[in-house]
């Protein structure tokens, strides 16, 4: 069945940024496709929690009729884990096959100056969301507003719909690359660190 396509760009882009993609996959697989943006696009991906960017993306989905009866989605970096997202925590369009292109599934963490997991970069900085420090586990655990939830490493009262929700998916694809030069480390996208 020919349903439609979701696409979401990552962070620090737009819907703008993702158009040939989207126009290659409507011309090659005669397919309906959404490109979704989220607020204001590129500002609201850097500076957005990412849960608040998945309320607004599932509110955005749920405004779509055409999307009522399922989907597949295709997520591009941070988009990638927004999708994610919408498959555990709303899922009430169903997606039938979701596809991350370089996402940081197992979290990223590059070398900076500033500390990702105090109140202020949870709030302000989506990257921080899925910063994992590997010498900070515990802080990352605690402290980190999103990726320990999406990846149930932290158990809550959503974690076994998360799991349940993420395994009605007909097929879930993650494609990654060792020359990947964005995502650090590149192994995160299929949830290695």
């Amino acid at each position: 069945e020919a349903l439609p396509i979701v696409v979401l760009h990552g962070i620090a882009s737009s819907a703008v940024r993702m158009d040939l993609l989207s126009m290659w996959l409507e011309k090659t697989f005669e397919r309906t496709v959404f490109n979704i943006e989220l607020g204001n696009g590129k500002q609201n991906s850097i500076y957005m929690p990412l849960m608040e960017q998945l309320d607004l993306l599932c509110d955005t989905i749920y405004a779509i009729p055409a999307l009522e009866h399922g989907f597949d989605f295709l997520g591009m970096s941070q988009g990638g884990l927004l999708a994610r997202g919408y498959v555990e925590n709303c899922n009430g369009y169903p997606v039938r096959n979701l596809i991350n292109l370089a996402s940081p599934n197992g979290g990223v963490m590059l070398n900076t100056e500033f500390d990702p997991y105090t109140p202020f970069y949870q709030e302000h900085f989506a990257l921080s969301g899925y910063w994992r420090d590997p010498t900070r586990l515990g802080e990352y655990l605690e402290k980190c507003s999103y990726l320990p939830f999406l990846n149930n490493e932290r158990e809550t009262a959503l974690s076994k719909q998360y799991k349940e929700n993420i395994c009605s998916l007909r097929n879930y694809i993650v494609i990654w690359s060792p020359f990947d030069d964005v995502v650090h480390p590149p192994e995160s996208a299929k949830f290695s660190f």
